[in-house]
């Protein structure tokens, strides 16, 4: 049987976000208190939102991706400013480290990547390996949901 999301279309990367990456995650930003998927923020679907508790509750935001890492960080840019935390999880290690950095390299994504301090998390062997860990932003605006 297939996944779909909230709006019916088919979920192909929700596996990405299993119990392991979300032990990953605790570990790096605090004890998890809640896990949402599929929302739209401002008309923008986001894969998944983390509540992590250290001493406050951050959120942190999530885009699932299985190879198409170009389409992933267009995405975390455009939606980075609801999170205090944005991760691109995927399964292309070494697209990542390859034939995508360069892409983005050229595209002037790669700088508006660091900028925004968004983290990529890859999947290797069934593993989460964190490639680039995403820094902590203020988040000046609350979330609209819809």
């Amino acid at each position: 049987m297939k996944e779909v999301n909230k709006w019916g279309r088919e979920v192909k990367e929700d596996s990405l976000l299993n119990e392991k990456v979300l032990n990953f995650i605790g570990e790096l930003h605090g004890e998890i208190v809640k896990v949402e998927r599929h929302f739209k923020i401002c008309g923008m679907e986001i894969d998944a939102i983390i509540y992590c508790k250290k001493r406050k509750i951050r959120r942190v935001g999530i885009e699932l991706k299985d190879f198409n890492i170009k389409k992933a960080v267009e995405q975390a840019i455009a939606r980075r400013t609801y999170f205090n935390y944005f991760y691109i999880i995927t399964k292309s290690y070494r697209r990542l480290i390859g034939y995508d950095i360069r892409y983005l390299y050229n595209s002037k994504l790669l700088g508006k990547f660091f900028q925004n301090k968004i983290g990529v998390i890859t999947i290797n062997n069934g593993e989460p390996f964190l490639i680039y860990p995403s820094n902590y932003m203020k988040v000046g605006l609350e979330i609209l949901f819809t």
